[in-house]
Formats: C-alpha cells, structure tokens, sequence
C-alpha cells in the first residue's frame, strides 16, 4: 500500500510537467506502463527532471512537452527505435497500412528471422512491434474493421507533434531525409543534401517535374522512395543514370509515376523505353523490396530475375500485360501482388503458359493470383502462404481444384476468392457459377468472396455452410428469391454487398436475430426493389448502410429505429421522393426522419 501511495505521488509530480497537453500525459504513461518498480518509477522522474533542466539541442525550445516526447524515444529499446524513425517516411496525417510498414520493416533488416518466437513469422514480429509502439502511446493503432490478416491493427499514425519528433530524430541520426519538392517554388533542402550524409531519402512531388538535384555518388545507400506523379519531366535516361548510382538500395518504391515522355508516339516506343529503365533497376541486386503500384508500366524486363535477395514485389494497379515467367527464381520473395491487368490477359487469352509458382517456398502473402495463368498444384506446395486472393473464371477453368486447396489448408489466415463467367451462353454461366458457389458455400476456410455473373438463386441453407466467411459481394447474380433468407444465417459474416442486379426481385426481408455479425451492408443498383423490411432486433451490430440508385424502393425500413449501433447512413442516386422522407428542410422533418435520427452521420447526395 505504501508503494501504491508513492506511485500515485510521483505520478501526479510526473503529469505536473506535462503543461496540460493531453498527448504528453498519455506519453508519460506508455512510459511508466513499462515500469514495474518503485526505483523505475522515480528513474523516469530524474530523467525528466534532467530534459527539464538542460537546453536540449535535440529538439527546439518549444517547452516541457516537447522533451517528454523526446524522452519517450530515449526510453525505447533499442530494436524499437529504427521502427519508430521509419515512420518519418510517411505522409503527414495519413493512415499507415501495416502489412506494407511491416513489409519495408523486414526489407530494411529492422525485423530479422531471430526475432521470431515459437511459430512466428517475421510479419508476426513486426504487429508486435507496432503493438509496442502503441502501447506506449507512441504510435496511434488502428483496429481491423473487419477480420483480416492481421489481428491487432489495420493502419496505424502518428500525433502531428510525435511525427515532428520523428522527423527530428531521423534527421538528426541520419536514418532518413524527406524532401518535398514545388516545382513552382524550387526544392529549400538541396542545400542540405549537399552536405548532410543519410541513408534513406523521400522525395514528395507537389508539382510534375522530378527535382533537378538528386543526391548522388553514395549518400543514398539503403531506401529510395519516389512518390507522385511525373507527368513529362522525367525520361527513362535520367532514371537509369540516377538508379545506377544507388547500388545498395534495400528499398525501392516508384508508385503512382507515369513514364512516358511527350514525345513518345506509339507504344512500341514506350515499351523500349521503359526496357531501359527495368534494366538499370535489374542490377540493384541489394533489393529486398520493390513497388510499381499504380505506376502505368507495361511489362517486367527478365533480368528481374537477378535480384535474388528480393522479398516484397508489387505490382498492383499497374498496366503490365507481360511478365517473364521467371518471378519463380526468387527463392527469397516472400509477398507477391501480381498485376490486376493479368485478368485481362486471362479474358482476352493472351497467356500462353502456366505462371510458374514452384520453388517460392519462402512465399507468404499472394494476391491477384488467376488461376487460368497459376496452376494450384504450384500454390498447393507454398507452406508458409498464409495469405491468398485468388480469381478463377469458370468457363476457363474448374473452380474444384482451387476450392478444394482453400478448405483443406489450415496454414492459411486469410483467404479471398473471385468466381466470375463471361463470354458464355446466359444457360451456361448460370449453371457453371451455381456449381461454383455451392461448393465455395461448403468451403470450411474460405473468408472472402466476390461472385460476379449469374445464379439464378443462393443454394439451400445447410448447417456446415461458410463458418469462416466474412465478407460477401454479389454483383449480376440476379437472384428472384429473396436472398436475405440465406445470408442471414451465415453466422460470421461482416460486410455484404449486394450490387447491380444481385437480386431482381421486388421485396426483401431481414429477420429478427439473424447477421450478429454483420457491421457493413450496400444495396447498389437493385432495379426492382419495391419493399424492404427490417425487424426488431435484426442486425444488432450493423454500423453502416449504403443505398445506392435503388430507383423503386419505396421508403427506408422503420426496423432501423432499433439498431443502435448504426453510425453511418449513406444515400445516393435514389429519387427525390425518397429522400425527401429522411431530410429536414426548414425545421420540417421527411415523414421518415424518425427511422433515422438517432444516426450520428447522414449523407444525401443525389
């Protein structure tokens, strides 16, 4: 007891020097969270009152607050202290994707294979790491909505001031340096760079020219990280004469670039071009971590294959058409985001061989994996996958196989499948799709699935069916019997989305005690949608709901008054005599205002 009383006393001493700023008390108590003694408790006490007491040249003058913030990171250990600057990387007020921080994390060796415990894998580490972060109050994390991969977090961000912190502490170290460039103002930092040695350098584009100074010869030697968009400035020339300078580049993210120049015509030109440039960042074979996303390349060099320390490739949101089948090389590559665009190959059947998969044994993450161009059995020998997004086209190949492998995989955390038909007679389609949803409906392991084409109607509601699903989205299904009769028995289900012509029928019903689960639900474009009742009682966790251009419903169901949870309703594109129902208009509430006023946010657009 006596113990308690001295901690309750030091701790209001401690908060006395927090000049009332809420961030800096949370702070302070990450740091004495940590804390398991009296003597720790008074340890924290003396190095305050030592920053208090002393001109701190790490930081600027700015009182009390700032050098607890700084002490906080003093008090990290010492394998935290790398993940913490590293988020100096990251845009100011932007929520951080963990899977790709703790991806850069491992590429950068700030996560090593030793770290792992029992049956972790490095990924698990690093969600321990940030969990860390968060505890002491360092690093806002942000929880899943809904289950994923990760079980802790789905993004996590900095405090404005904790983030100048950072962005201190990594100059001051020489960890990292991000330079904002303004084409119309000129770039401040070249100064800087001329003279300051580092490690990892940022560049953020504001205007569409590439900056005229790049550090070169090694000042560079681990992270180069281009972000925005170059409209005209950049040619493949000044990019390969810039990368061939950088030969211990760990980490290179080229995202969101467009690199054609004005001049280029015809895309025979583009693709030589383009050659040129993949062929300079062929020899960076230091690479551990390599991102096209959303950058408008059209296909990947093979020299690829050299970078034989290579862990993260992505490739999402790009235009590659063409990918030398020699990613299977990589024995190091542990997540793979293949192209969208290589669906498209699969509908316009311009692949000519299986994708080779076989020898990734390292492989963890896998997405847009198409299995017209991936064959199962390669995916079926990866024992450490643990993550899967795959997309079969019935008409080009049977789903069986794929399903099969899903449900029999219990080394798998998280798994997504698309079903999709086209280019097939309307008999065909229904019929093929059907078989395929039964089976994924009796798919013990399957978590996400997107179904695209028709079905005509659900399968039968069976006791066994989808315990693991959590996410569901129908589009072009058109289904007459009303759905919700099934669905609403699917006992972890978060998120549905029922959209264009998922059901073509004219009245829909949500029972009482049915979707526990259900947070997330969107009706989009439903042509024939008339009536929509919503029991007492049903969807008791639902928290947001989505109409969009459900141009017949008549009116919003009277069962929402009772789901309590509902934090968002969005309406679009539906007529105004609907929404009228639901507005006030000069202190005059719709007729249906009362089914909906108990919602905190309400969002109308026509």
């Amino acid at each position: 007891n006596e113990d308690i009383q001295e901690l309750e006393k030091l701790g209001k001493e401690m908060v006395q020097y927090c000049g009332g700023l809420p961030l800096a008390v949370i702070v302070l108590g990450g740091i004495l969270a940590s804390k398991k003694s009296l003597e720790d408790w008074e340890a924290v006490k003396k190095n305050i009152k030592a920053y208090l007491g002393r001109g701190n040249n790490l930081i600027e003058e700015q009182g009390n607050v700032h050098k607890i913030l700084a002490l906080s990171y003093d008090d990290l250990p010492h394998k935290l202290k790398p993940c913490f600057l590293y988020l100096s990387k990251f845009d100011e007020d932007s929520n951080i994707d963990v899977e790709t921080l703790y991806q850069l994390w491992i590429a950068e060796g700030m996560i090593l294979v030793t770290d792992c415990i029992g049956e972790e894998l490095m990924m698990d580490v690093a969600e321990r790491y940030l969990g860390e972060l968060v505890k002491r109050s360092m690093v806002q994390g942000i929880a899943p909505k809904i289950p994923s991969l990760f079980k802790y977090f789905s993004s996590c961000r900095l405090h404005d001031l904790m983030r100048d912190l950072c962005l201190r502490k990594a100059e001051e170290e020489s960890f990292l340096l991000s330079v904002s460039y303004d084409d119309q103002k000129g770039n401040s930092s070249n100064s800087f760079l001329s003279r300051q040695q580092f490690y990892r350098l940022v560049i953020r584009l504001s205007g569409t020219r590439m900056p005229k100074f790049v550090p070169l010869e090694k000042r560079v030697t681990r992270h180069l990280r281009l972000r925005g968009l170059l409209v005209d400035a950049i040619t493949p020339e000044m990019m390969m004469f810039q990368l061939n300078q950088f030969k211990m580049l760990r980490v290179l993210a080229i995202e969101g670039f467009s690199f054609q120049k004005p001049s280029c015509k015809d895309v025979f030109s583009f693709l030589v071009d383009q050659l040129k440039l993949l062929k300079a960042v062929g020899k960076l074979i230091h690479l551990r971590y390599l991102s096209f996303y959303g950058s408008n390349l059209l296909c990947l060099p093979s020299s690829i294959a050299n970078l034989q320390h290579l862990q993260t490739l992505d490739l999402r949101q790009t235009q590659i058409l063409i990918i030398p089948n020699v990613l299977w090389k990589l024995k190091q590559l542990r997540y793979l985001y293949l192209p969208d665009k290589l669906i498209d190959c699969c509908k316009l059947k311009i692949f000519r061989s299986k994708f080779r998969l076989d020898g990734l044994n390292n492989l963890e993450i896998l997405e847009n994996c198409c299995i017209p161009i991936c064959h199962t059995k390669d995916i079926s020998k990866l024992k450490n996958l643990r993550s899967l997004s795959a997309k079969v086209f019935v008409n080009l190949e049977d789903p069986t196989e794929i399903i099969q492998y899903i449900s029999n995989s219990n080394h798998l955390r998280h798994t997504s499948l698309t079903i999709e038909c086209y280019e097939d007679s309307a008999a065909a389609s229904t019929e093929k799709l059907s078989s395929a949803i039964g089976k994924c409906f009796s798919c013990c392991n399957l978590q996400v699935l997107f179904v695209v084409g028709p079905i005509a109607n659900l399968p039968k509601y069976e006791a066994h069916f989808c315990p693991a699903l959590t996410e569901l989205s129908l589009r072009g299904s058109y289904i007459t019997e009303d759905p919700m009769e099934i669905l609403e028995m699917l006992p972890n289900l978060h998120l549905l989305d029922l959209d264009t012509c998922s059901f073509v029928g004219k009245e829909m019903r949500c029972t009482v005690s049915h979707f526990p689960q259900l947070r997330y639900l969107t009706l989009w474009k439903l042509p024939n949608l008339e009536k929509w009742w919503v029991d007492d009682g049903a969807m008791p966790n639902l928290s947001n709901l989505r109409v969009f251009d459900c141009k017949n419903l008549e009116m919003i169901p009277i069962g929402l008054k009772s789901i309590t949870t509902l934090n968002e309703l969005k309406i679009m594109y539906m007529p105004k005599e609907f929404t009228d129902r639901i507005k006030v208009v000069d202190g005059r509430e719709g007729a249906d205002f009362h089914k909906v006023s108990h919602i905190p946010s309400i969002i109308i657009r026509d």
